[in-house]
């Protein structure tokens, strides 16, 4: 996005200790590991954003190029169901990465799909993966640590909703056992007084 600049926010770190559930879950496998980083990303989007669609880019794979996941997410469903949509949607779109690339550009011209959505993923991935929107940017140590950067482009999204991505996305993962059966439309973005808060910050503006 033109006329946009760059910035991000304070970047946070996870310890091992504190991702036991995540780590038993997905046993140290990197498509798991996407698989669960993935859902809880985009569900959040789909909680704090009100115009995501639920497509999202994605440096985080082995062919090394971007990929375009498509992954809406219903409200109506728990996490664990969610997290299987996800799942299945990684699998195909790996599977057929290839094809599925050189379709969009045949058929729309763009040659970049990071072109095609704002929201976009880096999950211990070295690809060049340009913010345009936001980007989350996660890295997994050695030792099953995770450190989080996100970057966004001032004027496209408030601040406050990214930090609100952020902690939200600490706290669900280092409670992922007691959240994995949590229907996600019940899930609670903003405690009381946070919304307060907000209301206050936003000018008594309305808040979901």
């Amino acid at each position: 996005m033109l006329g946009y600049e760059r910035k991000c926010l304070s970047s946070i770190s996870i310890k091992a200790n504190e991702l036991h559930y995540f780590n038993k879950l997905t046993n140290k496998n990197q498509i798991a590991q996407y698989n669960v980083v993935t859902a809880i990303y985009t569900f959040l989007l789909n909680k704090l954003i009100l115009d995501f669609d639920g497509y999202i880019v994605t440096g985080s794979n082995d062919k090394n190029i971007p990929l375009l996941l498509s992954c809406q997410s219903d409200l109506k469903l728990s996490f664990k169901e969610y997290l299987q949509k996800v799942k299945v949607e990684i699998l195909e779109t790996l599977k057929y990465s290839d094809s599925n690339n050189e379709t969009v550009v045949e058929k729309l011209g763009i040659e970049d799909l990071r072109l095609l959505s704002n929201y976009s993923i880096n999950i211990n991935s070295s690809n060049d993966i340009n913010c345009n929107g936001i980007l989350f940017d996660l890295k997994i140590n050695e030792d099953q640590d995770f450190k989080i950067q996100v970057y966004y482009l001032e004027g496209f999204v408030d601040k406050i909703i990214l930090e609100l991505l952020i902690k939200n996305f600490n706290r669900f993962i280092v409670d992922l056992e007691d959240n994995i059966e949590v229907c996600l439309s019940e899930y609670a973005i903003v405690s009381e007084k946070e919304r307060l808060q907000l209301l206050l910050q936003f000018n008594n503006t309305e808040v979901n």
